[in-house]
């Protein structure tokens, strides 16, 4: 898939371009529910890192062709100079990204994913896409499966959604047993309905993708089989719509996949925000968690939600809209000069508050109670001890 190594790179070879339109493959889903380890798993690698060092992702599309290439778009739609060399950090603040791999399982196939917030802020673009769509991937995570929030998005799409729809049940690697894989399949699909065609497992651990690519045991072992044979059975379903190749011109961006995906290995984001609290750090701030109002939910934003009291599913819901609202706060900022590090926030409305203490690392802990019972003053008190706690445990 990826040249040997050592190999130099022609920028000027044009790409093949299939005689015939792939179908074209949208996958959603609710943030970190796993859409990146779906196109990794389809590719037979680790190739797309997880979060590209952001909450808000670009617009990812793998297409096929006969040589790696990578075109990355600024918002507005200005083309980003790339290289060989370039890793995952050119793909920062970008809008859309469109990635070509040899790869010759996907050659009748493009895959998009597209990321989504909440149902509220999907746009016409988003919109757009779906109605171009000829099949949607819906990518769930086994320990939440199919909840409230990801009804109400695809909802929120209504009749732009494709025909063809399958969902994606990932991190199944985390599920214990046969038995509860089955539970799960049996739940989802009492659930869902008539919305998906099809219901399939994705074993998407990091070392199995990286053995995919030479291990057709571990590339049964992921699900992406599974995946692809739906996609190539629709596929081989519907007429096959010529394309114009005649105005194609060469892309020059040529990208060595297996440098790009070293990169990112080589600099991931700091420890502290890949790990979740300690057991120290945890045993500090149990007695002031213990004093939390009853209905409360406590919880450390890092690269994922752990959380350290109340309900997971509000947990993980609070920390997704935590993300999204901080990342939002942090690009005004960069767009008004505003040089500023908040340390606390406090969110209200008339029934609820959610307080937050940021720490230099990118860590978040918050909680969120109601407001009637948890106070301006109780909260900002209550969060400078948990600070305190944290810091002194450190």
């Amino acid at each position: 898939m990826t040249p040997p190594a050592g190999t130099t790179l022609n920028l000027s070879l044009p790409l093949s371009v299939p005689a015939y339109r792939p179908l074209r493959v949208l996958i959603c889903g609710e943030i970190n529910a796993g859409k990146s380890t779906v196109i990794n798993a389809l590719l037979r690698g680790p190739f797309l890192p997880d979060n590209i060092g952001q909450s808000m992702r670009p617009r990812i599309t793998v297409r096929h062709g006969a040589q790696p290439a990578l075109e990355v778009r600024e918002p507005g739609g200005a083309k980003r100079p790339t290289g060989a060399d370039d890793g995952p950090d050119v793909l920062r603040g970008a809008e859309d990204v469109i990635l070509w791999t040899d790869a010759p399982q996907i050659a009748d196939l493009e895959l998009t994913e597209l990321p989504i917030t909440v149902a509220e802020e999907i746009t016409e673009a988003d919109l757009d896409a779906m109605r171009r769509a000829d099949v949607l991937i819906w990518v769930t995570i086994a320990s939440q499966a199919w909840r409230l929030t990801e009804k109400t998005i695809l909802a929120r799409f209504g009749e732009t959604l494709p025909q063809d729809r399958l969902i994606v049940v990932s991190r199944a690697d985390k599920l214990r047993s046969a038995k509860d894989r089955e539970k799960l399949l049996g739940r989802i699909r009492r659930e869902t309905g008539q919305m998906f065609a099809e219901c399939l497992l994705l074993n998407g651990a990091t070392r199995t993708l990286a053995a995919t690519a030479t291990s057709e045991d571990h590339w049964a072992r992921s699900g992406a089989p599974s995946i692809l044979d739906v996609l190539t059975r629709i596929a081989a379903e519907r007429p096959r719509e010529a394309i114009d190749t005649a105005d194609d011109s060469a892309i020059e961006n040529l990208v060595d996949l297996a440098t790009f995906r070293r990169s990112s290995e080589v600099s991931p984001p700091p420890a502290p925000l890949l790990a979740p609290l300690s057991q120290d750090k945890l045993s500090a701030l149990a007695p002031l968690i213990d004093r939390l109002p009853s209905g409360s939910v406590a919880g450390w934003l890092g690269s994922e939600c752990q959380v350290l009291s109340g309900s997971q599913d509000r947990a993980h819901e609070t920390a997704g809209a935590l993300r999204h609202a901080l990342s939002r706060q942090a690009a005004a900022y960069a767009t008004h000069e505003i040089q500023v590090s908040p340390e606390s926030l406090l969110f209200a409305s008339a029934s609820t508050r959610i307080a937050c203490e940021i720490f230099p690392d990118g860590g978040v802990l918050f909680v969120l109670a109601d407001a009637s019972r948890f106070s301006a003053g109780i909260a900002k008190t209550m969060m400078e001890q948990m600070r305190e706690a944290l810091q002194d445990a450190s």
